[in-house]
């Protein structure tokens, strides 16, 4: 069975504290109880979750969503949004984890990436030279998500264009 692997990197810095990791664990709960509602969705979808801050973890590794059982994300009071070095990491997440056809075999669909943030990298030089490679990657998609009522989206509209 082919997969098609989904990648959430949630920022959890210290930005992100109270109403916007609140938003984020709301966007997320809603999302996989809407996918687990669909038999094509159940069939396929692999789903990951990476946070990042002043570290990167990868919290859920790449789980079938039958399996995959969604953890209340939270946050420090302060510290940094090391976005950079976060799309690095999903980056070699994708090379290690996606499966790539050959002749006898159908490889997984390609991976979708999903950004919450509130927009404001502190790594900015590494955010910028990373925003280009994720550009040229092999994901099937990549999708920003503003997350919180004083989200910045400007940051995200360099990385993608498909922002909500």
């Amino acid at each position: 069975m082919r997969r098609l692997p989904v990648y959430f990197l949630l920022d959890t810095s210290g930005s992100m504290y109270g109403e916007p990791i609140q938003a984020l664990n709301s966007s997320l709960s809603g999302m996989i109880n809407t996918l687990r509602t669909d038999a094509q969705a159940l069939d396929s979808l692999w789903l990951s979750i990476i946070t990042f801050d002043r570290e990167i973890k990868e919290i859920v590794p790449l789980t079938e969503l039958v399996q995959f059982r969604l953890p209340e994300i939270t946050c420090p009071q302060s510290g940094p949004t090391n976005t950079g070095a976060a799309l690095e990491f999903v980056m070699n997440k994708v090379r290690q984890d996606v499966i790539k056809g050959s002749d006898t075999q159908k490889g997984d669909w390609k991976p979708l990436l999903f950004l919450f943030t509130d927009g404001k990298p502190s790594d900015v030089q590494l955010y910028h030279e990373k925003t280009a490679e994720v550009r040229a990657f092999d994901f099937g998609a990549v999708v920003g998500c503003a997350a919180g009522h004083m989200a910045n989206d400007a940051m995200l509209k360099q990385l993608t264009d498909n922002v909500v």
